[in-house]
C-alpha cells in the first residue's frame, strides 16, 4: 500500500542519516542473564541510555526496570534471574516525543562464518493497556523481530523477518514465550516453545543470509506514532514486560537434541563505553504474508496486577485454536526499510 511504502522510506532515510552507538562489541558467548544483576549493577553487562537520556536529562533506569535474581523457577537457558521493563507516558528519549520506549541494549559480535543464536524468553503478567504494536525484542538492523501487537484482541506475540509477520500465537498473561533465533549463511531460523518446554523449530527463511558481523541488540518496550503526534499513552500507569534467560552464542541450544547453553558467567565486566544518542527505531506493519500460527489457548490466563517477582507459568494448553492469518491491513507502526540501509542512533 502506498501509505505503507512512504513510512518504510521514511525510516530507511532517517536510519542512513543516523549515527550508531559507539560501543565496542562483546564477544560470543555473551551472557545478558539477569540472575547475578540488581538494578544498581545493570552496567555491567547493558548499555542504559535510553533509560538515562529521558528529554535531554538524566533519567534513572529503577523507574522503568527492576531485577528478581530468583524470579524464575526453574531456572530457563541457565537463568532464574527476571529484568521487567516497564514504559508509560513520561518514557521519551531525548527528544523523541512521537516515541514511548524502554529498552536495555548491548552490541555483540557476530559469528559470520557459522551461527549466531539469539536466545530469551518474554512474559506479561497482564494484558498491555496502550493498544499499540509494541516492538519488545530485536536487532538495529531489524534482520528480525518480536512485536507484541496489543490493538487486537486478544493480544498477539508476533516473529518477523523483511517487515512481515512468519509466526504469532496469542500472548497469554502469566506464559513464558521462549525465543530462540538462529542466523546461519542458510537463512534465519526461529525456535519457540512455552512454559518450560524445550525449543522446537518455528519457522525458517527459504534465502540466503548475510550474518552480521555486530549486532545491536534491544530489548524492552517500543512503540512509535505514524502521524507526528506523541501516543495517547494511559496516564499513570506502566505497561510492563519480564525477561529472562538473554543471551546470544555461536550453536543452537535448548532444543531436545541440541547441547546445553553454556554456563552463565560468574563475572562480569563493567561497561566503559559511553554511548551516542539513540537512531528511533521504526515498528513494522502486519504483512499480508499469511503467518504460521502456533496454537494458543483456548481459555484466557487470568490477568494479574504487574509486580517485580513473575509467578511459575505454565505452558499454553495442547488444545489448538483456530488458525489466523496476519492481518492484511497495515499496523499503527512503521516499517523498517528492507532495503540497503538500515541504522539508527540507539
Amino acid at each position: 500500500m502506498r501509505f505503507t511504502s512512504v513510512l518504510s522510506s521514511l525510516a530507511a532515510i532517517v536510519a542512513c542519516v543516523a549515527t550508531g552507538v559507539n560501543a565496542q562489541s562483546k564477544s560470543l558467548p555473551w551472557d545478558g542473564r539477569g540472575q547475578d544483576l540488581t538494578v544498581a549493577t545493570l552496567g555491567d553487562k547493558y548499555m542504559l541510555h535510553i533509560l538515562n537520556q529521558r528529554m535531554g536529562g538524566q533519567g534513572n533506569p529503577a523507574d522503568y526496570v527492576t531485577v528478581e535474581p530468583t524470579g524464575r523457577s526453574p531456572a530457563y537457558n541457565g537463568d532464574t534471574g527476571v529484568i521487567s521493563v516497564g514504559v508509560d507516558e513520561k518514557a521519551i528519549f531525548n527528544g523523541q516525543t512521537t516515541f514511548r520506549r524502554s529498552e536495555l541494549v548491548q552490541n555483540v559480535k557476530g559469528d559470520t562464518g557459522g551461527t549466531t543464536f539469539f536466545r530469551a524468553s518474554i512474559m506479561a503478567k497482564e494484558a498491555l493497556q496502550n493498544k499499540y504494536m509494541w516492538q519488545v525484542y530485536f536487532p538495529e538492523s531489524h534482520n528480525w523481530e518480536v512485536f507484541v501487537d496489543a490493538t487486537k484482541t486478544p493480544q498477539m506475540i508476533q516473529f518477523r523477518t523483511d517487515a512481515n509477520v512468519r509466526w504469532e500465537t496469542e500472548f497469554t498473561p502469566g506464559t513464558w514465550y521462549n525465543f530462540g533465533i538462529a542466523l546461519q549463511s542458510s537463512g534465519i531460523t526461529l525456535y519457540q516453545s512455552e512454559g518450560d518446554a524445550a525449543l522446537a523449530k518455528a519457522y525458517s527463511t527459504d534465502k540466503a543470509f548475510s550474518v552480521p558481523s555486530d549486532t545491536e541488540l534491544h530489548y524492552g518496550l517500543l512503540t512509535l506514532s505514524t502521524d507526528g503526534s506523541q501516543p495517547a499513552m494511559v496516564k499513570n500507569h506502566q505497561d510492563i514486560l519480564y525477561f529472562n534467560g538473554v543471551t546470544v552464542e555461536t550453536s543452537v541450544s535448548g532444543t531436545s537434541g541440541s547441547a546445553p547453553a553454556p554456563a552463565p558467567s560468574k563475572t562480569p565486566k563493567p561497561s566503559t563505553t559511553t554511548p551516542a544518542s539513540s537512531t528511533p527505531a521504526t515498528t513494522a506493519p502486519a504483512s499480508s504474508t499469511p503467518a504460521t500460527t502456533k496454537p494458543a489457548s483456548t481459555t484466557p490466563a487470568s490477568t494479574a496486577p504487574a509486580t517485580t517477582t513473575p509467578a511459575t507459568t505454565k505452558p499454553a494448553t495442547t488444545t489448538p485454536a483456530t488458525t489466523k492469518p496476519a492481518s492484511a491491513a497495515p499496523a499503527p507502526s512503521p516499517s523498517p526499510s528492507s532495503g540497503k540501509c538500515l541504522r539508527r542512533r540507539d
